[in-house]
């Protein structure tokens, strides 16, 4: 199942084919590659030897030259947060927080301060 949230909009982009019809609208490549069987504790290299297909293809239709593996797991650390601070104490009221990663701008967060 694919599913993309859009929150700034208030809507949901359901199922592979629309999803990868609105991402493409916004300059990403959305693809589906077949898993293979590895072990949770796979290291990097044979990640990248088991996918080397995937990969190679997806390289020569990008332009890319190098692939790496990041292992992300439910217990790391920080994966849904981003600290910001230090605030100014007069700080209060509801705002919309929107960050720009690499020249791209997220959608906001609406987060409410209250001064003590």
């Amino acid at each position: 199942m694919a599913l993309v949230k859009i929150p700034a909009e208030g809507r949901t982009v359901e199922g592979e084919s629309n999803v990868r019809e609105y991402l493409s609208g916004v300059g990403i490549d959305y693809q589906v590659v077949p898993t293979i069987p590895l072990s949770s504790n796979a290291p990097a290299s044979e990640v990248l030897e088991g996918y080397a297909g995937a990969i190679e293809e997806l390289k020569a239709r990008g332009g890319y030259t190098t692939a790496d593996v990041i292992d992300v797991k439910a217990e790391t650390p920080g994966l849904d947060q981003v600290n910001i601070g230090p605030l100014p104490p007069s700080l209060s009221g509801e705002l919309d927080i929107v960050l720009t990663v690499e020249g791209k701008k997220t959608n906001p967060v609406t987060a409410n301060f209250r001064s003590e």
